[in-house]
C-alpha cells in the first residue's frame, strides 16, 4: 500500500493556504499613569547622569526610551532596567538611591507591561485562528472516523511531534499553526493509519491460550518441587520462600516464542496466600524486556484462590519467561559463623606450624560437617509459623483481535471485499460516506472526485483495490479539509469589522464535539446540526447536558483538567529512595500511581456528580483507593479503584492544596521547596503565576555542611535580600503553608529530607500571613483561608476553561463575559456543568 513515488510526491506538494491575522497595537503603556508620574520621574532624577544625553553607559539611553513594550529591542532594554532594580545594582552605590518604593513601584510596572505585551502578542482580537488539530484530536477523530487502534508506541500520540502550548493549554490556535515541515510527518502518520485500518486476509498468528499447572511443571524448573521451602500439593506449590516462573509450556507453537508476534495478550496467574503474621503478602510478576507487569498484593487464600489479570501489549523482544517474585520473602539462608570460626583457626594453627592444633580443628570441622557446609537459619528449623503463598497455574492468551477483520475494514468497505465489488462506483460510495465526517461539513462532488481520483491512479500504478482506498484514506487525512479547524475567517468570504460572525451549525457541532469530546460530532449531534437548530438555546443545552453524561466526556479530563492541574509533572523528580524508604516499601505498591491519579480523579468526581468546583480549595472528602486511603490514614476503604471517601474528621486534609501529588510537584525529591508550591497555588487555583525571577538570584540553598537550618529558615535568610523580598511576599506564604507536608506528602511535625536525622528543635513552623492580610497557624485555617477567596478561584479557573474551550487567550474585550460565568457558576452551587453550558451559551463561543 501507498508505495509509489508520483502519489506521496502528489500528496506532499499540495499547498495549504493559511491565513495570518496581523494586529498592529499602540505604544501607549497599559499604565501610561505610572509612567508618566512615577517612572519619567524616576529616570530624570537617578538615571540621566549615567543614561542619559551625555553619557551611555553601558550604551543604555534611558531618557528616549519609548514605553513601546511591543518592540523586542525596547523591551530587552526595559528588562535591563527592571534587573538592576531588582538586584540593587542601579543606580550604583555611590549615587542618590531612589526610595524602595518607587524602585519597588518601577519594577512592577516593567514586569506589567512586559506581561501585558505578551498578552497583546498571543491576541488574535477575540478570534480563533485557523489552526492545525493537536495530537490528542488528531487520534481520537481518526479513532472514532475508522475504528482504528494501536498498540503503544506506534499511534498518532507517539509518533506527531509534541504541541505548542499557550497560557498552558494544546488548544490555543495561535500555538497550533501548520508548520510545512510537519507534511511529511503527517504523511506518514496517514499512512500508517491507513495500514492499521484496512486489514485483508486471515490473521498473521492466530489466538492461543496456553496454561502451565505448577504442579506439573517439569524440566527447567522441576527442582522447585524438591525443594524445602515448598510444599506439592495437587492445586499447586506452595512456596514459604521461592518465586516462581514460567517454562516451555507458555511458548506459542507458531514459532516456539513466549510472544510471537507483537500485539495485546492477557496474562493470568492464580494463587492465594496466608499471610501469617502479616497483614499482607505481595508479588511482582515481571519479564525480561518488559519490566513489572504488576506489583501488589497476592489475592484470595490457600482454600479459596484467585487470579491476577493483565492485559496488555508485549513485544517479540524480552525474555521467553515469565517470572513472578515472592517480595520480601522469609530468608531460608543458612548460618555458618561456626565452621567458618574452625576454618579460620586451622589455617592460622598451619600457618603458625601447629600442626597438632590444626589437625584436630580439621578433625573437629569433618566431625560436625562437610567444610563450608553452614546449618539451617534458626527462624527456619520450623516453618508452621511461615507466610506462604499458593501458586495454582499461570497462562498466556494471544494475541488477541476484538475481531477480525478489524472493525476499522468493516466500516471502510460497507459492502463487503467481494472482488466482483471492486470499482469506481463502490470506491465512490466509500469516500461520500466518509468524507463529510472527515471533514466536519458536508463536501462538494469536486473533492470527492480528488479522492477517488487518487485510488484510481494507484489501481493504475498496479495497486490492488484494497491498497489503493488505502491510498485514498492517506490523502483524506493529509487534506487541509481534515488537518486544519477552519473556523476562522476563510479567503474570499466578506466579514463584518464591526460585529463578530456566527458559527455554522457545522462549525458550532465541531467547536463543541472538540471542547467536550476533543474529537468530531457524533451522529445525534450531526443530525441536529443538520436540523439547523443547533444555535438554539434549549438545543444547545440539551446537547451539552447528553455530551457531559457520554463517556466521551473523559476527553475533558484528560484535556483540559490535566493541562490545568499539570498532572504529567507529578513525576518531575523522583522520589529519593534513601530518605523516604517507607514511600517505596512493598505495601506501598501502586502508591505513586495513586497519588497522581487523585487530583485527576477529583475532577472527574466533581464532573460526573455536578458538584462544587469550591471543593478544590477545601473539601470533607476525596479519591482514593485502599493503598492510597492506607496512606492518609483513612480506615475501611478497599479495593484497586479510587472512589469517593469522606475524611475522618477532624483532618489535616481537604483540597487540592493537601493532595500528596501537589507536594511532590512542588518538591525536588529531596526536600520542600515552599517558593515551588506557592506558585503552583497562584497559577492553577487563581490563573494569577507570579512573574520571573530576576537573573542570577538562585532559589533557597540546601544546607552546607554543619548547618541544620530548616526550609524556612533558609527562606527567611533568602528574603533579606532586596531583589527577592517583594515577590516572595506574594508567593511564600502560600507555600509555607504547606510545610507540615513532606516531599512524599506525608503529614510531618519536624524537618525530614535532606539528610537522615534532623534535631528535635528542627520544628516545622507552617504559619503565614497572605498578601491580603488573613493570618492563619494551622492548616485548618490555611484552607479556610483559600476558601475565603472563591471568587478569585472561580474567575481564574473560568478564565482558564474559557481558553481551553475557544483556543485563544482571554482578551480585555471578554471580561463581561468572564464576569457573566462567575456570576452563573455562583448561582448554580459553583458547578462545573453551569460554567461548561454558559461558556458554550456565550457569544463568544457562538462566534467566529
Amino acid at each position: 500500500m501507498i508505495k509509489s513515488a508520483p502519489f506521496r510526491s502528489i500528496v506532499l506538494i499540495c499547498t495549504i493556504s493559511m491565513i495570518a491575522c496581523c494586529s498592529v497595537h499602540s505604544a501607549e503603556p497599559h499604565d501610561a499613569t505610572l509612567y508618566r508620574h512615577s517612572v519619567k520621574k524616576l529616570i530624570q532624577t537617578y538615571c540621566v547622569d549615567c543614561h542619559g544625553p551625555d553619557t551611555q553607559e553601558g550604551d543604555l539611553r534611558l531618557d528616549t526610551l519609548a514605553a513601546d513594550f511591543t518592540d523586542s529591542q525596547t523591551a530587552s532594554k526595559w528588562i535591563e532596567v527592571m534587573d538592576n532594580l531588582n538586584l540593587g545594582e542601579m543606580p550604583p552605590e555611590d549615587q542618590p538611591q531612589p526610595p524602595a518604593a518607587m524602585a519597588s513601584a518601577v519594577a512592577d510596572w516593567i514586569a506589567g507591561e512586559l506581561k501585558h505585551a505578551a498578552m497583546l502578542s498571543g491576541s488574535t482580537g477575540g478570534r480563533e485562528l485557523m489552526r492545525r488539530l493537536n495530537r490528542r484530536e488528531y487520534a481520537n477523530i481518526v479513532g472514532d472516523l475508522l475504528a482504528v487502534e494501536f498498540l503503544p508506541g506506534e499511534g498518532p500520540l507517539d509518533l506527531l511531534p509534541p504541541d505548542g502550548t499557550m497560557n498552558g493549554f494544546d488548544t490555543v490556535s495561535k500555538a497550533l499553526l501548520l508548520d510545512p515541515s510537519l507534511m511529511e510527518k503527517y504523511f506518514d502518520v496517514a499512512a500508517l493509519v491507513a495500514q492499521k485500518a484496512i486489514v485483508t486476509g486471515p490473521p498473521p498468528v492466530p489466538t492461543r491460550r496456553n496454561r502451565m499447572e505448577y504442579e506439573d511443571s517439569s524440566g527447567g524448573i522441576a527442582y522447585i518441587k524438591q525443594s524445602r521451602e515448598t510444599i506439592l500439593t495437587d492445586q499447586g506449590i506452595i512456596t514459604m520462600n521461592q518465586g516462581m516462573r514460567s517454562d516451555e509450556a507458555l511458548r506459542h507453537p507458531w514459532n516456539d516464542q513466549l510472544i510471537p508476534i507483537r500485539g495485546r495478550y492477557r496474562l493470568r496467574v492464580r494463587l492465594g496466600a496466608d499471610p501469617r503474621d502479616r497483614d499482607a503478602l505481595y508479588i511482582r510478576i515481571k519479564r525480561s524486556g518488559d519490566g513489572d507487569l504488576y506489583f501488589g498484593k497476592v489475592p484470595g487464600t490457600l482454600e479459596h484462590p484467585e487470579v491476577i489479570e493483565v492485559e496488555r501489549a508485549f513485544d517479540v523482544a524480552g525474555g521467553n519467561e515469565i517470572g513472578i517474585e515472592f517480595v520480601d520473602a522469609p530468608g531460608f539462608g543458612r548460618v555458618n559463623y561456626h565452621f567458618s570460626d574452625l576454618r579460620r583457626r586451622a589455617e592460622e594453627a598451619t600457618k603458625n606450624g601447629n600442626a597438632s592444633l590444626a589437625g584436630r580443628l580439621q578433625a573437629q570441622l569433618g566431625a560436625q560437617g562437610f567444610p563450608n557446609q553452614g546449618r539451617i537459619e534458626p527462624d527456619t528449623r520450623t516453618t508452621d509459623h511461615l507466610p506462604r503463598i499458593l501458586f495454582d497455574w499461570i497462562e498466556l492468551e494471544g494475541p488477541l483481535y476484538d475481531q477480525w477483520p478489524p472493525e476499522s475494514t468493516g466500516i471502510i468497505f460497507h459492502r463487503g471485499l467481494d472482488e466482483s465489488e471492486f470499482d469506481e462506483a463502490y470506491a465512490r460510495e466509500i469516500f461520500a460516506r466518509l468524507l463529510p465526517r472527515a471533514f466536519r461539513r458536508n463536501v462538494t462532488e469536486t473533492e470527492i472526485d480528488r479522492i477517488v481520483g487518487v485510488v484510481l491512479s494507484e489501481m493504475e500504478y498496479g495497486e490492488s483495490f484494497p491498497d489503493a482506498v488505502g491510498s485514498g484514506i492517506v490523502a483524506m487525512l493529509c487534506s487541509p479539509a481534515f488537518l486544519l479547524v477552519s473556523e476562522g475567517v476563510r479567503t474570499g468570504e466578506v466579514v463584518d469589522p464591526t460585529g463578530d460572525t456566527e458559527l455554522d451549525n457545522n462549525e458550532l457541532a465541531f467547536r463543541l464535539s472538540r471542547f467536550l469530546w476533543s474529537t468530531i460530532p457524533d451522529e445525534p449531534l450531526r443530525q441536529t446540526a443538520a436540523t439547523e437548530n443547533l444555535t438554539d438555546p434549549q438545543v444547545l443545552r440539551e446537547q451539552v447536558r447528553r455530551m457531559l453524561a457520554d463517556e466521551k466526556a473523559d476527553a475533558l479530563v484528560d484535556g483540559f483538567a490535566r493541562q490545568w492541574l499539570k498532572a504529567d509533572e507529578f513525576d518531575r523528580f523522583a522520589i529519593d529512595q534513601r530518605l523516604y524508604r517507607d514511600f517505596y516499601r512493598s505495601e506501598n505498591a501502586g502508591l505513586n500511581e495513586a497519588i497522581n491519579a487523585e487530583p485527576i480523579e477529583f475532577f472527574r468526581e466533581i464532573l460526573r456528580s455536578e458538584g462544587s468546583l469550591l471543593d478544590f480549595l477545601d473539601s470533607d472528602w476525596t479519591m482514593a483507593n485502599e493503598t492510597l486511603a492506607r496512606y492518609y490514614g483513612i480506615p475501611d476503604v478497599t479495593g484497586d479503584t479510587l472512589v469517593r471517601v469522606q475524611f475522618p474528621q477532624p483532618s489535616v486534609r481537604g483540597g487540592l492544596s493537601t493532595m500528596a501529588a501537589v507536594h511532590k510537584w512542588g518538591s525536588d525529591g529531596n526536600r520542600t521547596k515552599p517558593v515551588e508550591r506557592g506558585k503552583y497555588i497562584l497559577d492553577v487555583l487563581f490563573n494569577d503565576p507570579p512573574k520571573p525571577p530576576p537573573p542570577n538570584v538562585g532559589e533557597v540553598e540546601p544546607n552546607v555542611d554543619g548547618e541544620r537550618l530548616t526550609v524556612r529558615q533558609r527562606l527567611d535568610q533568602h528574603r533579606t535580600i532586596a531583589a527577592c523580598a517583594n515577590c516572595h511576599r506574594t508567593i511564600d506564604p502560600y507555600g509555607l503553608g504547606l510545610e507540615n507536608f513532606s516531599v512524599t506528602g506525608q503529614w510531618r511535625t519536624k524537618q525530614d529530607g535532606e539528610r537522615p536525622w534532623w534535631p528535635d528543635e528542627a520544628v516545622i513552623d507552617a504559619s503565614g500571613t497572605l498578601p491580603d492580610g488573613t493570618q492563619f497557624t494551622t492548616i485548618q485555617q490555611y484552607r479556610a483561608a483559600l476558601r475565603s477567596q472563591s471568587d478569585r478561584f472561580l474567575r481564574g479557573f473560568a478564565e482558564k476553561m474559557f481558553t481551553y474551550a475557544l483556543g485563544r487567550i482571554v482578551e480585555p474585550s471578554d471580561r463581561v463575559t468572564i464576569d457573566a460565568l462567575v456570576d452563573r457558576m455562583k448561582s448554580n452551587g459553583h458547578s462545573l456543568h453551569s460554567l461548561v453550558e454558559g461558556i458554550v451559551l456565550s457569544d463568544a463561543f457562538l462566534a467566529k
